[in-house]
């Protein structure tokens, strides 16, 4: 029996509905050293997911416990979320796709075709290719994950 496409069509905008409503809200990355020239330290991204916009607040520290604040950046993007996708170790993410927001994105650099992933608590973005290219990114990048 073949369903009618309608049907999986409202499947998917329910299901992009819900990630949607996961997603949003606050979130930030782990504090992590950053060794970037002569003053390395510490940094912490913090994102805030609202309606259609993702804005990285990327935050650099003096010491590793990320409390004495040195300097902080900002960028902002507009998002669309697409339809749900398997990512290579078998997770259902959704395509997520960027453009560049109001902000000029000085530290933050997002993928455009990129995907999203949330569940329990924490939030995964997909990891770029170490050549650029325009197909839809297929693993999630673990190394930078954001929490509640």
């Amino acid at each position: 029996m073949v369903l009618p496409v309608s049907a999986d069509e409202r499947l998917d905008a329910a299901q992009v509905l819900d990630m949607l409503q996961r997603i949003q809200g606050r979130w930030r990355s782990d504090c992590r050293p950053v060794d970037d020239g002569p003053g390395h330290g510490y940094q912490q991204t913090r994102l805030v997911v609202s309606f259609t916009h993702f804005t990285f607040s990327t935050i650099e520290y003096a010491n590793a416990q990320c409390l004495t604040e040195r300097s902080r950046w900002q960028a902002k993007y507009r998002f669309v979320l697409g339809s749900p996708l398997q990512t290579r170790d078998s997770k259902v993410a959704f395509a997520i796709d960027f453009s560049s927001g109001e902000i000029p994105s000085a530290v933050e650099t997002l993928y455009p075709n990129n995907l999203v992933y949330s569940q329990s608590g924490v939030l995964l973005l997909g990891q770029a290719p170490l050549n650029p290219s325009t197909e839809r990114l297929q693993q999630l990048d673990y190394s930078r994950a954001f929490s509640r």
